[in-house]
């Protein structure tokens, strides 16, 4: 997935709130500073995120960050969590959920 170009090749001030299918097919969120990612159902194994700022050559692990705002290093509950902007991301290793994925300026 990569991410919507608008008309004339501008790149939108958010990107809407839409099923992620394959969270280890990364996105480019190189122009978006605020991403969140919302778990529905618990999920059957940890979703670890990872971030990437040479197109996706190399990935490292990354940390997500819960509603209160505390650091999370795999997410392994249903809810909406912040992720750092910036760059590539995708998430790996979870299963049994569905995942939404949204971002903003």
């Amino acid at each position: 997935m990569a991410v919507a170009q608008a008309s004339g090749g501008h790149v939108p001030a958010y990107f809407v709130p839409q099923a992620w299918i394959d969270p280890t097919d990364p996105i480019n969120f190189a122009y978006f500073s605020d991403v969140e990612v919302q778990i529905v159902g618990a999920p059957g194994a940890n979703y670890t995120p990872y971030r990437s700022f040479d197109q996706g050559t190399t990935f490292v692990a990354c940390n997500a960050y819960d509603k209160d705002g505390a650091t999370v290093t795999a997410i392994s509950a249903a809810g909406i969590y912040s992720l750092p902007g910036g760059a590539m991301l995708k998430l790996t290793g979870g299963s049994g959920s569905t995942v939404y994925v949204r971002a903003g300026v």
